[in-house]
């Protein structure tokens, strides 16, 4: 797991981004969580599909920018995560892979995250985890600094 933090005067350029540009649209979204009039709690869950499957940040983004544009919520909580196919495909033990995003008293900080399908000590899949956030954050210029490795 590797923590990541965004300076507060970063926030605003990347919620704009978030909310209108497409680095995230390919993630699926295991639940979102907004605090602004009142809570509201998102699930990822697609309804009506027989297989398991989440809906994607780019389908879900005109809903919570519709909540965001009523009044901005002073807390924000996205678990973006992989498809399962796209994870077994970065790691062979991969159950999941996820990059949880919190949004609180004006900044904003990301967390990386893993699931196993069976028990291992081996790190490897953390390890790889790891990179390829780090590498998708730089490589979308999302401006954030490692705080906890």
């Amino acid at each position: 797991m590797v923590a990541f933090t965004m300076d507060e005067s970063d926030v605003r350029g990347f919620m704009n981004r978030l909310l209108r540009e497409d680095p995230f649209d390919a993630f699926e979204v295991k639940a979102a969580e907004l605090y602004a009039l009142t809570r509201v709690d998102i699930s990822g869950a697609q309804d009506g599909v027989e297989e398991k499957r989440n809906v994607v940040w780019r389908e879900l983004k005109p809903l919570v920018t519709a909540l965001i544009k009523c009044k901005m919520p002073r807390l924000i909580k996205i678990i973006f995560s992989l498809s399962a196919g796209e994870a077994e495909s970065l790691h062979p033990n991969a159950s999941a892979l996820f990059i949880n995003m919190v949004y609180e008293n004006g900044g904003i900080a990301f967390t990386s995250g893993t699931s196993q399908k069976q028990f291992a000590l081996d790190k490897s899949l953390d390890e790889r985890w790891d990179a390829y956030v780090a590498d998708f954050f730089s490589r979308h210029e999302i401006p954030v600094k490692i705080k906890i490795q």
